[in-house]
């Protein structure tokens, strides 16, 4: 509980003044781009649609930005119920967690942010424009 203590600090801070915020279950292309110095993410995602991961190629089409677990709702979350706004933070934090490691084998999540988004296909999925890093956890 105590990491997601710290991104619930993240996420109160001032000079974050993003729109939307996820939590992005790494994968094995992402940890290439942050070892390369990046913070962006954006379109580094595949549209897995009505598709298996093993069907993966190299021209497989793109989302219009980086594919997350929304934690929009953190502000109205955390009004209602801090301690409960914390477990629904976690339980996010989770599902992330379990697509980083299961379908990527990378084990890690990066707390993302942007100013523009769609949902996705899954569920909680959303679809961040100009996805910055914030926090590796």
């Amino acid at each position: 509980m105590e990491r997601i203590k710290e991104i619930a600090e993240i996420l109160n801070k001032e000079e974050y003044h993003y729109q939307r915020f996820g939590f992005r279950g790494l994968t094995e292309h992402d940890m290439e781009l942050i070892k390369e110095g990046k913070t962006e993410l954006d379109k580094s995602t595949d549209d897995w649609d009505n598709r298996e991961i093993a069907e993966y190629a190299d021209d497989t089409e793109k989302l219009s930005g980086t594919s997350a677990i929304s934690i929009d709702q953190w502000e109205d979350w955390k009004y209602e119920d801090e301690d409960k706004a914390l477990e629904i933070l976690e339980a996010q934090y989770k599902k992330a967690l379990g697509y980083s490691t299961e379908y990527h084998k990378v084990g890690k999540v990066a707390l993302i942010a942007g100013d523009f988004e769609e949902y996705g296909y899954d569920e909680d999925e959303i679809v961040i424009s100009g996805a910055e890093i914030l926090a590796i956890i």
